[in-house]
């Protein structure tokens, strides 16, 4: 049975998160915008070639050296855009980073008193390498794209097949605008994901040096248990590890699980 104290304490925790979630959303969808805008200009410009292509106006071998340029424009902007959310991302994670440890360390401190400490808090952020959006991370078979710096590359590698696709299909200009928004849309959701993916983990190990600065010895995982919780974390919920040995969180892209501090010195809280 849950007691009030420990009903407080995962109100607090999920207070933190909820406030983590919020500031970065706010961020994302400024960023989608941006992705927005070079989605919406390629539809535009689209409409115009294929429509002179249809009308007979120009031959196809001009109707594809203009798109060929239209996918090296966009495939520049998206690589800005690429460039420009990293650096972003880097600033964000720092702030999360220090956020979630002085959060955490607040929430430790009203819980269990300032005796609890193991010694004076003093913030020291994550290794850069850690912030860094830069090394491959693997979730279960999921190769996690940390870079979205080669988003541009990719963006127009496929808009390049589904001009293929379309050419070979015949396709209408209703099938291809439909093609290449979700092409072009999915670069923003793989930004998004990254993003939301990244900030989880930060968070998680900013909470983890909060534990060890109060002496937290186990920790429950805790998993939102909604329609759309995976297989994996309800499976975890509600199972206790010693903080150091507790499963890689997140589980995997998008992951809302985090680890709620159950035991201090081995008296359970």
């Amino acid at each position: 049975m849950t007691t009030k104290k420990q009903k407080w304490l995962i109100r607090e925790l999920e207070r933190v998160h909820l406030a983590i979630d919020d500031n970065l959303e706010s961020w994302l969808s400024r960023v989608d915008k941006g992705y927005k805008h070079v989605t919406d200009t390629l539809v535009s410009e689209f409409h115009t070639m294929f429509d002179a292509y249809e009308r007979g106006q120009v031959s196809e071998a001009v109707f594809r050296a203009r798109y060929n340029t239209l996918i090296y424009q966009v495939q520049a902007r998206a690589n800005e855009l690429g460039i420009e959310f990293s650096d972003g991302m880097k600033e964000k994670l720092k702030q999360f980073d220090k956020f979630s440890f002085e959060e955490h360390n607040k929430i430790l401190e009203k819980l269990l008193g300032e005796k609890n400490q193991l010694s004076p808090l003093v913030f020291n952020s994550l290794p850069t390498r850690q912030i860094e959006l830069v090394s491959g991370i693997k979730y279960e078979n999921y190769d996690f794209q940390s870079s979205i710096n080669k988003s541009g590359i990719r963006l127009g590698q496929k808009l390049n097949e589904v001009l293929q696709e379309g050419l070979a299909k015949g396709w209408d200009t209703r099938q291809y605008v439909k093609a290449i928004k979700k092409t072009a849309e999915f670069t923003s959701y793989e930004a998004k994901r990254i993003a939301r993916t990244e900030t989880a983990r930060v968070a998680t190990e900013s909470a983890k040096r909060s534990f060890k600065e109060y002496g937290v010895t186990k920790v429950q995982w805790q998993s939102s248990l909604e329609k759309r919780t995976c297989t994996v974390c309800a499976s975890l919920h509600g199972k206790k590890y010693s903080p150091s040995y507790a499963p890689p969180l997140p589980r995997h892209p998008h992951c809302r699980c985090y680890l709620l501090p159950v035991e201090v010195d081995g008296e359970e809280i």
